[in-house]
């Protein structure tokens, strides 16, 4: 009974914890540092202005909208001074793409994990 219950907590780390992201780093945090799963896949984001890559810095985050048991935000991950964010996630799903906290400039989509291009 114990093992069951070690089982049923650790998958309901696994897909639950990204819905919590909403309400906060330190809660979804502390669940996801106790799944297996956490950060198991990367997305490359790679972003560009005014038809170029852009530098260092841009802040880079997914929000997963693919359904309850998918749903809520990665952390925050930085461009490097390639212009590419590598953002690092447990689930799998279609997102939305931030940048410097905005979607609705260039309101990119795309599929995680994988490699998806913005233009702002």
């Amino acid at each position: 009974m114990k093992n069951l219950a070690s089982i049923l907590f650790l998958a309901a780390c696994c897909f639950f914890a990204p819905a919590f992201t909403f309400l906060g780093e330190a809660p979804a945090k502390a669940i996801v540092d106790e799944c297996p799963a956490a950060g198991d896949h990367t997305t490359t984001v790679i972003v560009y202005k005014d038809g170029k890559r852009v530098g260092s810095g841009y802040k880079v985050s997914l929000e997963f909208v693919g359904g309850l048991s998918v749903s809520g935000f990665t952390k925050n991950f930085y461009t490097n001074s390639d212009g590419i964010a590598y953002v690092e996630h447990a689930s799998e799903g279609t997102v939305k793409v931030y940048v410097d906290g905005n979607w609705s400039d260039h309101q990119t989509k795309g599929k995680a994990p994988g490699k998806i291009s913005v233009y702002l």
